[in-house]
């Protein structure tokens, strides 16, 4: 039997189909730093930002100006550095400045031991308890950590 078309394209391109193919959830892979490298179609929905808008600025964007100044971003990402991953509810801003409370997930990405990113996986906390655990299960099929 022929290959399909699909194992064709190259790894990553599959990858950011699939990726892109989700909607209802907020897909992004920052780096070791916190800045965004991937920004699926789902985040754009969520947030308001397109790809072009995100890629390279410091997720710590997102955040309101009260959890930037208490330190919330990078405490996540040092939680989710020192355990694997970390889960929050809380507030962030879109786009059109309005806030959105969402149930976020930060899972550590490594490459040999070595720290090489964060995966991000977002979705709105208003849309009904059940996708909690529906959030899990996504990160688990993609390869994330996520709890």
């Amino acid at each position: 039997m022929p290959p399909s078309r699909s194992t064709t394209l190259p790894g990553d391109r599959i990858d950011q189909l699939l990726i892109d193919s989700i909607h209802d959830y907020s897909i992004a892979m920052l780096d070791a730093e916190g800045r965004f490298l991937r920004w699926n179609t789902g985040a754009e929905q969520l947030k308001g930002y397109d790809r072009n808008e995100m890629l390279g600025r410091h997720y710590a964007c997102l955040f309101t100006e009260e959890d930037r100044a208490a330190g919330a971003p990078e405490r996540a990402l040092q939680a989710a550095r020192r355990h694997g991953r970390y889960t929050v509810e809380g507030w962030r801003l879109h786009k059109n400045g309005s806030r959105i409370r969402v149930l976020a997930s930060l899972g550590a990405v490594l490459v040999d031991g070595t720290l090489v990113g964060f995966s991000k996986i977002a979705r709105d906390a208003g849309r009904g308890g059940a996708e909690g655990e529906a959030l899990a299960g996504l990160g688990r099929r993609l390869g994330f950590a996520v709890t």
